[in-house]
């Protein structure tokens, strides 16, 4: 099993967009946690880790339990309504690996 080294912590409130998903799915992430926090989740492709909020717990919870349920030496916390540049996950990583 390769080396998870990037995870991506998203937590969602409401729909994501088909760009936002696209964005973060094109970045390379070995590992993509949706957090739903209190609404249904919505279908997502098999390579995203889904965890389900009973309630709305609010954004600190989400993220932090997306953050304890995430592997990767790198994490990113993404917004559901975020679209990232292309290359965006290479230039954080290659930066922080240069410092």
């Amino acid at each position: 099993m390769a080396e998870i080294i990037t995870s991506a912590v998203v937590p969602i409130w409401h729909t994501m967009t088909k760009q936002s998903i696209a964005s973060i799915e094109s970045q390379g992430f070995d590992q993509i946690i949706a957090v739903f926090d209190g609404v249904l989740p919505q279908p997502l492709s098999g390579t995203w880790d889904q965890i389900r909020l009973s309630s709305n717990c609010g954004q600190q919870r989400a993220r932090n339990t997306g953050l304890l349920h995430a592997t990767g030496k790198y994490v990113l916390h993404v917004d559901d309504d975020t679209t990232l540049y292309p290359g965006c996950l290479a230039a954080m990583v290659e930066a922080i690996e240069r410092t």
